[in-house]
């Protein structure tokens, strides 16, 4: 749904954008725009290779987790710059200083080995950036996420519908699976799944980048 809705949520922030406000939007499905707060898929960052992707594959789950960290962060950094293409005053600031932040954010997690990651270190709001409910407010703890029936409509890593999902979210990017194989998760096939935080979206409405730690097919 959020794919069908975002077009028209676009208009009306870039010109709230200019007075240094973003408020409005309604969403379902992500979508790849220019001027506002919508996601943006950046190249794949560079992983580890993996065989499986279901429990108990070939790569080691904070391995995967500090993957998906590395590939949330590059998702940011490739929405910041494409908004810095035509932002101007302080949200111009906001996100230049954004993109600082997220830059030192990726160095250290790129030179970080799997042993010493920990799960959650990169669930906080960046600094200083607020658009929409993103930056107002305390997160609520990283808690495991269970989810009855979720699928993707396209290949992994990006979006997932759930049931019961509104129109407002909240929204989960899937941006690792236990094992490291996201063509594990067929699109269109319907799962339950345990997904684990791994960082807020920046979005107007919730979102988080999150883990696969556990999928079954629903028959």
């Amino acid at each position: 749904m959020r794919k069908d809705v975002d077009s028209a949520m676009y208009l009306v922030l870039a010109l709230l954008l200019s007075a240094a406000v973003v408020v409005s939007g309604c969403s379902s499905k992500h979508s790849e725009n220019t001027a506002t707060p919508s996601p943006v898929q950046p190249a794949t960052p560079t992983t580890r290779p993996a065989s499986a992707g279901k429990p108990g594959g070939s790569m080691d789950w904070n391995q995967v987790c500090l993957n998906a960290t590395i590939k949330a962060i590059q998702m940011e950094i490739g929405k910041y710059n494409t908004w810095l293409q035509t932002a101007n005053g302080s949200n111009k600031q906001m996100y230049q200083k954004a993109l600082e932040y997220l830059q030192a954010e990726l160095k250290k997690y790129e030179n970080m080995k799997p042993e010493d990651y920990k799960v959650g270190s990169a669930f906080h709001y960046i600094p200083g950036v607020t658009i929409g409910s993103y930056g107002r407010g305390d997160l609520s703890k990283p808690n495991p996420i269970e989810l009855k029936e979720a699928w993707s409509r396209g290949n992994l890593p990006g979006i997932i519908d759930y049931k019961g999902m509104s129109r407002s979210g909240p929204f989960y990017i899937v941006v690792g699976v236990k094992g490291g194989d996201f063509s594990a998760i067929k699109p269109g096939v319907h799962y339950r799944m345990k997904l684990v935080p791994i960082m807020p979206e920046s979005y107007p409405f919730t979102s988080y980048y999150v883990c696969v730690e556990n999928f079954e097919e629903v028959k």
